[in-house]
């Protein structure tokens, strides 16, 4: 509901609690939400947790079902490469068009 009313500060909060409260049983599932709600904090943490628990994460069924953008982020993040998140850098993007627009 935060996200679909463009309630910022609840949905900042929904993000940090979340954040604070990952277990790898749902890390991967909720890295991909994260992405789709352009939760960047979310989507770091959700990173650092499968980073920190890779064996386990490399065999869960829904590491395979991953979409390759996600996929292909894990690994260059797991490898030590420093990208923008997308979810940031789309949420800068949309802020740069109401700013404009």
């Amino acid at each position: 509901a935060a996200h679909k009313y463009q309630v910022l500060r609840l949905q900042r909060w929904c993000e940090q609690q979340l954040s604070t409260r990952i277990k790898i049983e749902i890390a991967i599932s909720l890295y991909e939400f994260a992405r789709v709600y352009e939760a960047a904090k979310l989507e770091m943490a959700c990173l650092k947790c499968m980073k920190a628990n890779l064996v386990e994460v490399l065999n869960r069924h829904e590491y395979a079902a991953l979409p390759s953008d996600c996929l292909v982020q894990f690994q260059m993040y797991c490898a030590g490469v420093d990208l923008p998140l997308r979810a940031a850098t789309t949420a800068e993007s949309s802020r740069k068009r109401q700013r404009n627009g």
